[in-house]
């Protein structure tokens, strides 16, 4: 199980070794600029299937604890850190992402104090459904009164809660 882990949360590095030109914008910090090599496109597709990968593995190891989320967590800390295209498409479509948005989020960030400007910057988002916005609060909520140490602890408490 341990090697479908790391594959599942890495499929996207058989693309970035294709297109070595990509690597930059999920390596190294570096934002999309118009007349780049790379097209918009082709970043947020990479983008896309990188975090739809995470959250796969998120859930698989929210669910199954013999699944290794130690590694796999380094890897995602380190992309969306690192990957301003990442964090952009995490915010933008937070709600496809239910059960491991508040985990990819801790990721995301540095400090509680992060994690916590997100969540009222996505709750306060422009166009948002009643909810939505009722699920982003129950998420703050969730991460402020949590005594949870561990991001996969977030995965779980969110799928048991279905929000």
């Amino acid at each position: 199980m341990h090697q479908r882990a790391i594959s599942e949360a890495s499929d996207h590095v058989r693309l970035i070794a294709e297109k070595p030109y990509l690597r930059p914008y999920f390596y190294d910090g570096r934002a999309w600029q118009a007349g780049d090599h790379a097209s918009r496109d082709e970043l947020l597709a990479v983008a896309e299937l990188m975090l739809n990968e995470f959250a796969s593995s998120l859930m698989h190891a929210a669910a199954f604890p013999e699944y290794p989320v130690r590694g796999i967590d380094r890897i995602i800390m380190f992309h969306l850190r690192n990957g301003p295209t990442l964090r952009e498409l995490l915010l933008d479509y937070f709600d496809r992402f239910p059960f491991t948005g508040l985990t990819l989020l801790i990721y995301k960030n540095d400090s509680p104090a992060g994690v916590r400007q997100d969540l009222v910057s996505l709750i306060e988002r422009p166009g948002l459904d009643d909810t939505e916005v009722a699920r982003r609060r129950e998420l703050l909520e969730i991460f402020e009164s949590s005594t949870a140490t561990d991001p996969i602890d977030f995965t779980m408490i969110t799928m048991r809660r279905r929000l």
